[in-house]
C-alpha cells in the first residue's frame, strides 16, 4: 500500500530529528573545535562533575556554595576525549583560612601523586605590598631591601640560601659541603620503604654504585613493575628498569666519574613493592618531604628531621605506637587519621629533631627532610614558602616565585591554574583533581574554612581539522 504524502513528510521529519540527535552527541563526544568549558556552581548535580570527597571536609550553608573545612578535597571531571591541556578557575573567599591554596591534577594512581600549582598565597601577597619587588612576566622577586633591578640579576648574583625562599619556582643553588670526604666502603641502610620514594645524596670525588633488594607484599612477582632514576641539576644522567619476580629481586644503578655536588635518586614503584635493602658508599643522604615505611623495621630506630611540621598516618592497627620526639613521649592511638606534631631541635647545637619510633607501618611527611643517622643528615633545599615559613624569624630576604595574583570581584576572588594533561592519568574518561588547604583541618573546631562558589575547567586539545591533518601526515 502506497504510503500517502503526509505519512511521508512525518516519517522524514521524524528521522531528521533523528539525525539531529545523533549528530548533537557525535559532536559533544568529538568536540570537533578542540575546546569544550565545564562548570559546577553546586546548586544543583553535575553531569561531568563528581560531588566533592570525602563528605567530612565538606560543609554545604546554603544551595549556591560549598564550605572546605578539611584538606585535602577531590573531584572527578569526566570529558568525552583526551585534551592537552586544562586551565582550572575557582571562585571562592576565604575564612580564616591557612596561607596557601593549591590545586593538583593525579599524574600518578598507585602512589596518588598530583601536580600541585597555586591557587593563592597569603605571603606573596602580604609580602608584595610590603617588600620591593620586580615582575617578569608570571615571576615575581620579592625583595626586603633593594638590591636588584631585574629577575635576571638576582639569578645571576645569587645571595646565600639561608636568606632565599622559593615558591613554585625551581631554583639550582650552588650547594657545598666544604669539609667532606668520599668514602669507598658501602654500607647497608637497614630500612624498609614502601612503594616510591626519593633521595637527596651528596657526592664528591666517589663513583656512585648503589645496590637494590627488593620484594612484593601480594607476591605476584610477575607483574611489578621498579624504575630506578639518578639525576643531577634536573638532568637525567643514570636509569634502571626491574621485572620484579620471585627469583630477580635485586638490582644496581651507577655512574662514575661524576662532578661534586648534589644529586637525587628516584625509585617509582606501585605500593605493593618494598625497598628491603639499599647499598650505598655516600654517607650524605635524606629523603625529602615524605617517607613511607614498610613493618619490618628494627625496634626502637630514629629519624632526625629539621621540618618545623610533620604528619604522620598509620594505616593498621599493628603498627599503633609510641613515639619518643626528644625527650617528649607522642601516641600515635588511631588509624587512619593524620597526627601533626610540631618539632623542636635536639639542642641548640643541631639544626635537626630526633624522633625514636618503636617499629615501621607509618607514612610521615614534613616541610623538610629525613635522614636515618646524624651524620647522614644535610639539608640542600632552599626554603619553600609555606605556612611553616616565618619570613623574619628566618631570615629571608628574598623570595622568587611563579605566582598569578587572584582576581577580586566583589567579596569573591578568582584564580586559576594550568596543568599539562599529557603526563596527567585519566581511568573511565575522567581526570581526577585536589584542593589542597594545607593546615586546615576538619576536627579542631576552629571556624575556618575556604568558600567556594564555582569551579570552572576549560579543556584545550587539537581541533578535529588538524586530528585528521596528523593522520595523513602519518
Amino acid at each position: 500500500m502506497a504510503m500517502g504524502r503526509p505519512q511521508l513528510i512525518l516519517r522524514i521529519f521524524l528521522w531528521a530529528i533523528l539525525f539531529c540527535f545523533v549528530g548533537f552527541f557525535v559532536y559533544k563526544g568529538v568536540v570537533p573545535s578542540g575546546e569544550a568549558t565545564y562548570s559546577y556552581n553546586f546548586e544543583e548535580n553535575s553531569r561531568f562533575f563528581s560531588d566533592l570527597r570525602p563528605s567530612d571536609r565538606i560543609e554545604k550553608k546554603d544551595i549556591s556554595t560549598l564550605n572546605l573545612i578539611g584538606d585535602p578535597v577531590y573531584f572527578s571531571l569526566y570529558s568525552p576525549r583526551r585534551f592537552d591541556r586544562a586551565e582550572l578557575e575557582i571562585k571562592y573567599k576565604t575564612n580564616n583560612t591557612p596561607a596557601v591554596i593549591e590545586a593538583g591534577i593525579m599524574i600518578d594512581k598507585d602512589n596518588w601523586r598530583y601536580e600541585l600549582k597555586p591557587i593563592y598565597n597569603k605571603i606573596i601577597n602580604q609580602l608584595f605590598l610590603a617588600w620591593e619587588s620586580v615582575v617578569d612576566d608570571d615571576v615575581i622577586l620579592l625583595q626586603k631591601e633593594k638590591k636588584f633591578d631585574s629577575v635576571e640579576g638576582f639569578l645571576n648574583n645569587l645571595p646565600a640560601n639561608e636568606k632565599i625562599a622559593i615558591y613554585n619556582y625551581d631554583l639550582e643553588s650552588n650547594y657545598v659541603i666544604s669539609d667532606y670526604e668520599g668514602n669507598e666502603e658501602k654500607y647497608e641502610m637497614a630500612i624498609s620503604f614502601l612503594g616510591s620514594w626519593q633521595s637527596l645524596i651528596y657526592l664528591k670525588d666517589e663513583d656512585f654504585d648503589v645496590n637494590f633488594k627488593f620484594f612484593d607484599i601480594k607476591e605476584q612477582y610477575d607483574n611489578e613493575e621498579i624504575d630506578v632514576m639518578l639525576f643531577y641539576e634536573e638532568a637525567l644522567i643514570a636509569t634502571k628498569h626491574l621485572n620484579l619476580k620471585a627469583k630477580n629481586r635485586e638490582m644496581s644503578l651507577s655512574a662514575l666519574n661524576l662532578p661534586e655536588g648534589v644529586y637525587r635518586m628516584e625509585l617509582r614503584s606501585s605500593q605493593n613493592v618494598v625497598t628491603e635493602k639499599i647499598e650505598l658508599k655516600q654517607r650524605k643522604i635524606v629523603f625529602p618531604s615524605m617517607i613511607n615505611l614498610y613493618n619490618g623495621e628494627k625496634d626502637d630506630f630514629k629519624i632526625f628531621s629539621d621540618s618545623k611540621n610533620i604528619q604522620i598516618t598509620i594505616v593498621n592497627p599493628e603498627d599503633l605506637q609510641t613515639i619518643l620526639m626528644n625527650d617528649e613521649k607522642v601516641v600515635i592511638d588511631e588509624t587512619y587519621r593524620q597526627f601533626e606534631l610540631k618539632l623542636e631541635k635536639a639542642s641548640s647545637s643541631v639544626d635537626f629533631a630526633s624522633l625514636t619510633f618503636e617499629n615501621g607501618g607509618f607514612k610521615m611527611s614534613g616541610d623538610g627532610v629525613f635522614s636515618f643517622s646524624e651524620e647522614s643528615f644535610f639539608n640542600p633545599r632552599i626554603k619553600k614558602l609555606d605556612r611553616n615559613i616565618d619570613v623574619m624569624g628566618d631570615g629571608i630576604e628574598f623570595v622568587i616565585a611563579r605566582y598569578d595574583f587572584p582576581l577580586e570581584n566583589d567579596e569573591w576572588r578568582i584564580s586559576k591554574a594550568k596543568f599539562d594533561l599529557n603526563s596527567a592519568y585519566r581511568e573511565e574518561s575522567e581526570y581526577e583533581f585536589m584542593i589542597s588547604i594545607s593546615g586546615l583541618r576538619a576536627d579542631d573546631a576552629l571556624d575556618d574554612s575556604l568558600i567556594i562558589d564555582e569551579i570552572k575547567v576549560n579543556f584545550q586539545g587539537k581541533s578535529l581539522r588538524e586530528r585528521v591533518q596528523d593522520i595523513f601526515r602519518k
